[in-house]
């Protein structure tokens, strides 16, 4: 609107944080045209690398078949790829490259597939389920309140009085333990 946007990278104060501060991400497509009042992105619900690291993740855990059947696949190869597309045009110099930033695939411990998570499904809204499902949801520095009721979310008010009742006039559904008084 005529001013000029200066976008600083860093975050000096965390508690008085400014519009212009902290890096942005453009992830998804942005509308460009600014025809649409809310940009127009869409998102995902999953991706198939999603479903490509949890069946790593799966295998790892115990599950039938192989992490190299996973990682020697034309897909995998392909995820690798366009990691670091950007760097190079030869694909096999990519794959390379990845396994040179983020160790073989075929040697990933389930740490090493939570940070891979991580780095690629950033903003896609699954880490905190992740780091639930991986016991280090508590020991992430900002999260306060480490009980164990944090690890559910709580049923909206809106859908607890839609309850069904049962044959004695009780609600079906009740709220998350430990959320019933906030």
């Amino acid at each position: 609107k005529g001013t000029p946007t200066v976008i600083h990278v860093g975050i000096t104060n965390i508690n008085n944080g400014h519009n212009f501060d902290g890096a942005r991400l453009n992830k998804w497509e942005i509308d460009k045209t600014q025809t649409y009042k809310y940009c127009e992105n869409d998102m995902p619900i999953i991706r198939y690398p999603d479903v490509l690291l949890m069946k790593m993740e799966a295998i790892l855990r115990g599950g039938a078949g192989s992490v190299s059947s996973v990682t020697s696949s034309k897909d995998f190869q392909t995820y690798m790829a366009r990691c670091f597309r950007n760097d190079t045009k030869d694909v096999n110099a990519a794959v390379a490259l990845f396994k040179e930033c983020y160790g073989d695939p075929d040697t990933w411990t389930l740490e090493d597939v939570l940070d891979e998570r991580g780095r690629e499904l950033s903003w896609e809204m699954v880490r905190r389920r992740d780091l639930i499902r991986y016991g280090k949801f508590g020991d992430i520095e900002y999260v306060t309140k480490k009980d164990e009721v944090r690890k559910w979310f709580p049923i909206p008010y809106s859908v607890l009085e839609k309850s069904l009742v049962d044959e004695n006039g009780n609600k079906v559904w009740t709220q998350t333990p430990g959320y019933e008084n906030l």
